[in-house]
């Protein structure tokens, strides 16, 4: 219990000691298939714990405010709601010595990376300037997902026509907001 005085009255406030997580991801999956990194994985979306991503740790990355996991699906990054073992949705983060920070695929070793053209491939076997992304938390939750391009920085979007694609989102407004789960 901390306390405050001044010199009229005396302010006691309670401080929780911790804090816990109501929230679970439910992850049906067996232990052999995640071990191997076959992607006989299946995703199911209660609600999630969220996290900061830490270079070296696993992630699923879900578009805030939807059912969509960031997905490589036949060598193309997509959207996918629960697509059951179809499809790669274990993304490693990396960090490197400058601090940027980079998501690689963990059947295929490849790093998401900007295309050039307005979109997002999975294709790069290390990661270099073009998987360079950096993270900005939003006060509406999550994190905005920005790419390194020359010498600023663009915020990733989500193309809302089929097949659903990361983009180059023409402003912060605009970009999408992601979530970070732990696998």
């Amino acid at each position: 219990m901390g306390s405050v005085s001044s010199s009229s009255s005396k302010w006691e406030v309670n401080t929780p000691t911790h804090t816990t997580a109501a929230s679970v991801l439910d992850l049906d999956y067996d232990a052999k298939s995640v071990s191997s990194h076959r992607s006989s994985a299946t995703f199911t979306m209660k609600s999630v714990v969220t996290s900061v991503p830490e270079d070296g740790h696993t992630y699923m990355i879900r578009e805030v405010g939807s059912d969509r996991v960031l997905t490589l699906v036949d060598g193309k990054l997509t959207l996918q709601t629960n697509d059951g073992t179809r499809g790669g949705w274990h993304w490693v983060c990396a960090e490197n010595a400058e601090g940027w920070i980079g998501f690689r695929d963990a059947v295929s070793g490849s790093y998401i990376g900007h295309d050039n053209k307005g979109g997002f491939i999975c294709q790069a076997k290390k990661m270099d300037a073009w998987e360079y992304f950096v993270l900005r938390p939003r006060e509406a939750g999550g994190y905005n997902l920005c790419v390194k391009h020359w010498g600023k920085l663009k915020p990733v979007g989500v193309a809302r026509t089929p097949p659903m694609r990361l983009i180059d989102a023409p402003s912060p407004r605009s970009a999408a907001r992601w979530e970070f789960v732990k696998v």
